[in-house]
């Protein structure tokens, strides 16, 4: 800790972080950040002075993504909060990359925003990709690289995701995808074209 005090509610330092730890459905995360550490009523709370690289796995079954690096920047509101076992995670997102093996595709120049956290151990909150490029990563070439937008909401054991994908540069053709997964696998329905 670089600089702390004690107040009548508890403690306030600025620090840096390392962590290395699995939550929800983040597993082999890593996180290393600058920033205001507040324990207070046995609550913490963690406020990044600027973005932090992270790096991690989502463990999602037969549905996992691997590989996953980006740098989560402030919002205004605490990177992350902790009280009762009750956390959240709130970051726009940018440099995102990941790997998508049981779509055979990859994610890179991504950016977003997450809101995430589990209450009760029950686990909610939506993950936005704002733009991102996709790439084919099969043995045979099925697709050119595309943009693409998603949204993602989890509740409990329901993820639901909206894609949407378009050619670049003009895009002028996009489809988009509606997906549910509940453990431990996806219903989709068809990709329809958007205009």
């Amino acid at each position: 800790m670089d600089r702390y005090r004690f107040n009548a509610g508890g403690l306030t330092a600025q620090t840096r972080i390392k962590v290395k730890t699995g939550i929800g459905p983040v597993r082999d995360g890593a996180i290393a950040a600058d920033g205001q550490l507040r324990v207070a009523n046995g609550a913490i709370a963690f406020t990044a002075s600027h973005c932090a690289p992270v790096s991690g796995r989502l463990e999602l079954g037969a549905n996992s993504v691997e590989a996953v690096e980006t740098q989560l920047c402030p919002t205004g509101a605490p990177l992350f909060t902790l009280a009762k076992g009750d956390w959240h995670i709130r970051a726009d997102a940018k440099a995102l990359s990941a790997k998508v093996p049981f779509l055979q595709a990859a994610i890179s120049q991504g950016a977003g925003r997450l809101d995430l956290g589990a209450i009760k151990g029950r686990l909610a909150g939506t993950l936005a990709l704002t733009s991102g490029t996709v790439a084919d990563t099969g043995a045979d070439l099925r697709f050119n690289p595309v943009q693409a937008t998603a949204q993602a909401r989890v509740s409990g054991d329901v993820w639901r995701a909206d894609i949407t994908v378009a050619d670049p540069p003009a895009a002028r053709s996009a489809r988009a995808i509606s997906a549910t997964m509940v453990r431990p696998g996806w219903a989709r329905s068809p990709s329809t074209p958007v205009s």
